[in-house]
């Protein structure tokens, strides 16, 4: 867990300036919530919350696409996989905290539900240059604060062991 951490903390140091929270962390939450789950997602989807929850991701996945797609031209590919690994994490770690209602799960869920809008509204910026300095201001804060509820999440991980 202390590893998963820091490589955590690190990719958010290193990757925030340069390229806006590299999504190779995405994926580390991602493997970290696939190992929390008790069952597998093959029985997560027989349930009717599961299935909504995940319809619900993937209509704001193609809704935030359809709102770029003609800003993204060649971009198409890269923005479509960033942008199906951060809602496939939101859409794991909502799965989780309905599995298992506690708060480093709400922490966690809160958290890359707040990384999902804030980067969107990123993604609308670099795409369509048409973010206002109250809208860059709410991507900050959005950021900011997914980043310290997904931080907490695995500070409670540690202490719960």
């Amino acid at each position: 867990m202390d590893r998963e951490f820091l490589d955590y903390v690190r990719f958010v140091c290193i990757f925030y300036r340069r390229s806006h929270f590299f999504w190779g962390t995405i994926l580390l939450i991602s493997d970290h919530i696939l190992k929390k789950l008790h069952k597998p997602m093959k029985e997560q989807l027989k349930k009717k919350e599961t299935i909504l929850l995940l319809i619900i991701h993937l209509a704001y996945l193609i809704a935030v696409l359809l709102y770029l797609s003609k800003d993204l031209k060649v971009f198409i590919y890269p923005v479509l996989f960033y942008d199906a690994t951060l809602v496939g994490t939101s859409f794991l770690s909502s799965t989780l905290w309905r599995e298992q209602q506690s708060n480093k799960n709400l922490f966690l869920m809160i958290g890359t539900v707040l990384l999902v809008f804030s980067g969107s509204n990123y993604a609308i910026k670099l795409f369509t240059g048409t973010l206002s300095i109250t809208q860059n201001f709410i991507h900050v804060t959005l950021f900011t604060c997914s980043v310290f509820l997904i931080c907490l999440h695995f500070i409670a991980s540690k202490k719960s062991k």
